[in-house]
């Protein structure tokens, strides 16, 4: 799948202030993952800023992105192939109390680019951001926003959402149209949108989103999304929208005790990454009913897909099996066969890791001449096992002595058992 989250999320150790450090998190992520989902937490500063970039990149953004106590925004980040971003931060007073938490990941499905692509538009209205070239096939774009005390809105083209609140520093995921297109608000006189990456697989996205606010505050509450994504939802996307300054919010997984329960102050207008539970579920804290939460997308387990091929060098007691791992669903897959004489099967072979559009193949000895034989391909990552079609094969037929000699070699190896 592109998105995954942990199972536990991990707190990371921030470098020097004020200067771009290293975060080597490959420790928690696989070989192959794209980028690094963190959740933020302020918890004490009342002026500070923070930058993300992917190891390699010349990029030099730096924005406030909590500016009051207990702010917690969501983050993405690409990482290098060593699994390496860079972060830069300061916070004050000097206490740096500031704390990260890698939540989860990405894997291929999503894009992230070394350095973003400014696509700033004009101020004062919504405006159409093509980004067909920089974002192939894409399906959901992320991007960075940072417009001052002004207001800003994202959405994709052909929405009729119109919230265009106060923003400041922001990190964001959208939903594109099919022509790679998104629309953009800015009220500011120096607006700033950069994008970062984009989406092609495993991610759903709506063009109105759906309103999940709560009408009761001051408690954790559920907030069942079951019936606006589907049963493969593993992470939720929201919008944050609040109707004024030191409006406190939270939004995490379902059972979860995370204190994360803060003010937004200028950073009223955020997007959520929320992992939810198995039913699709997450819980949400308000302080006020103006504090509005909209679930703009979410992301998906992704099941490999796989192909059973036509058998080849049949004999009378051996078969070559074939196969191919057309879709890997983000990571690669233990492939291997079932085979039998009914769709029961019965018998499987040897395991082999393979990456999308790898084929695979396996010799099957031993087995009985003129009889037709069942099998089929299996694919498994660590999200989902996909089964490819039941073909069959039919073995030749063996002369009497070669029955016999055939029969007297499997007597003999059942008799070394």
């Amino acid at each position: 799948m592109s998105f995954r989250a942990l199972a536990t999320p991990v707190q990371l150790t921030l470098g020097t202030v004020y200067t771009w450090n290293d975060q080597d998190v490959s420790a928690y992520l696989p070989a192959g993952a794209t980028g690094a989902i963190i959740h933020w937490v302020s918890p004490t500063a009342t002026n500070n800023a923070l930058a993300l970039r992917k190891k390699g990149s010349t990029d030099d953004r730096t924005g406030s992105a909590f500016s009051n106590a207990n702010g917690h925004p969501m983050t993405i980040v690409g990482v290098d192939s060593d699994r390496v971003f860079q972060e830069y931060h300061y916070d004050s007073p000097p206490a740096f109390t500031l704390e990260a938490w890698l939540i989860g990941y990405t894997m291929p499905g999503v894009v992230f680019f070394t350095n973003a692509y400014d696509k700033t538009p004009a101020a004062g209205a919504w405006t159409d951001i093509d980004l067909s070239v920089e974002c192939p096939g894409a399906i959901g774009i992320i991007a960075e926003v940072n417009v001052g005390s002004f207001g800003y809105g994202i959405r994709k083209n052909g929405s009729s959402d119109n919230r265009n609140e106060r923003g400041n520093h922001k990190w964001v995921i959208i939903g594109c149209d099919a022509n790679q297109i998104i629309e953009f608000y800015d009220g500011s006189s120096a607006p700033s949108l950069w994008i970062l990456g984009y989406i092609t697989a495993g991610a759903t996205f709506k063009t109105n989103a759906d309103d999940k606010s709560l009408t009761a505050a001051d408690a954790w509450t559920a907030i069942d999304c079951s019936a606006e994504s589907e049963a493969a939802a593993i992470m939720l996307f929201f919008e944050v929208v609040t109707g004024g300054n030191l409006l406190r919010y939270g939004l995490r997984k379902r059972g979860s005790t995370e204190d994360i329960y803060g003010d937004l102050t200028y950073t009223r207008h955020p997007f959520e990454i929320v992992p939810c539970n198995t039913a699709q579920v997450v819980d949400g804290k308000i302080e006020t009913t103006v504090v509005d939460f909209f679930l703009v997308g979410y992301a998906t387990v992704v099941a490999p897909t796989v192909v059973t091929e036509e058998a080849s060098s049949i004999s009378g007691t051996r078969v070559v099996l074939n196969g191919t791992l057309s879709d890997n669903g983000g990571e690669d897959c233990d492939c291997y066969f079932e085979y039998g004489e009914t769709t029961d099967y019965g018998k499987t072979t040897a395991t082999q890791t393979k990456g999308t559009g790898d084929s695979f193949e396996q010799e099957v000895v031993a087995l009985k001449g003129g009889t037709v034989y069942h099998y089929r391909t299996v694919a498994t990552n660590q999200t989902a096992t996909t089964y490819g079609a039941d073909k069959t094969v039919q073995t030749h037929a063996l002369t009497q002595e070669a029955q016999q000699a055939f029969s007297h070699s499997n007597a003999l190896s059942r008799s070394d058992l």
